[in-house]
């Protein structure tokens, strides 16, 4: 069964999830935000080259038939391709789909005629509001190595994987003290914050609006830039609408996928599964109706939406 990759909620200053791939995009992944890019990149040890520069984030598909996949963040420096992804949750293939980014990043910096020796490396930088790996640590870092511990010899420089489990972040105890220095404010206490934390901290989903202000106020100017794009990201009004309509068209087609692979593995008369399918998209579109109106949203945005009538949101 397909999963949902986020929750619908319209984010506020008070409320919203510095991970969720709108804002992500908005502080961290579209052009200009070079600052925070190579901030992150370098507090995590990775060393950037020369100039940054944002390339489109939509990953071509394999064929026709193929996905097209978009990345929340797609830079390339003189030496490498970088990939940085935000995941609220986990997700199906979610392995699978790293490693598909990275081979692709290695692919497309291959020009015709050129020698191997040339390809620029490929580094993803993968941020998980969840736990995925077995190591205690919560910074690992993966590349292609002989299995034989004793041996450790790496093959190639070419791909590099760092995990982030946020998870992780917060059980270590100088977690517990920077946050609550975080909400005390007091200026009097003397505390050290490296980079590589203030970014972790600045992106972390428990972290409050107020928090990054006072992880700003350390200096890093990539998280002044960042905090800026977040402000200015709500007062985007119809770039917000945008992303809720987006969100809307997801569930839609979450709860489509889901009856289709329902009723394929209840195979009965083809005439009752086709009229069940319809009713259980009808019932999708109504529970999202639902939700929105719950969030406040007008009864014409609801409708406009999802092609209900005015009469039928009224009764739900």
């Amino acid at each position: 069964m397909y999963k949902k990759s986020s929750n619908l909620e319209k984010p506020t200053l008070e409320n919203y999830n510095a991970m969720d791939d709108f804002l992500f995009f908005k502080y961290m992944g579209e052009e200009g935000n070079e600052k925070q890019q190579k901030g992150l990149s370098e507090a995590l040890g990775i060393s950037i080259n020369g100039k940054i520069k944002s390339i489109n984030p939509k990953v071509p598909p394999d064929n026709k038939e193929g996905k097209t996949s978009i990345l929340d963040c797609y830079i390339e420096t003189e030496n490498a391709k970088i990939d940085i992804e935000a995941q609220r949750q986990e997700v199906e293939d979610f392995m699978e789909k790293i490693i598909a980014y990275v081979i692709k990043m290695l692919i497309t910096s291959l020009k015709k005629g050129k020698n191997y020796s040339i390809m620029k490396k490929a580094i993803a930088i993968i941020i998980c509001d969840f736990n995925f790996l077995k190591s205690p640590l919560y910074h690992n870092i993966i590349d292609l190595r002989n299995r034989d511990i004793k041996i450790n010899e790496q093959l190639t420089d070419k791909i590099e994987l760092h995990f982030i489990e946020m998870p992780k972040v917060r059980k270590l105890p100088m977690y517990k003290i920077i946050k609550k220095y975080l909400k005390s404010k007091n200026n009097k206490i003397n505390i050290t914050i490296t980079k590589e934390f203030q970014y972790l901290l600045f992106m972390d989903s428990e972290i409050t609006h107020s928090e990054r202000k006072e992880i700003v106020k350390m200096g890093d100017e990539g998280l002044k830039d960042a905090i800026e794009k977040i402000e200015l990201a709500f007062q985007d009004n119809e770039a917000l609408d945008a992303y809720l309509t987006q969100k809307i068209e997801e569930i839609s087609l979450e709860n489509r996928l889901n009856i289709r692979e329902k009723r394929g593995e209840e195979r009965g008369e083809k005439r009752g599964e086709e009229r069940g399918e319809q009713n259980g998209i009808k019932k999708g579109i109504k529970e999202t109706a639902k939700r929105l109106k719950n969030m406040g949203l007008s009864i014409e945005e609801i409708a406009k939406a999802t092609d209900l009538t005015p009469e039928m949101i009224e009764k739900l």
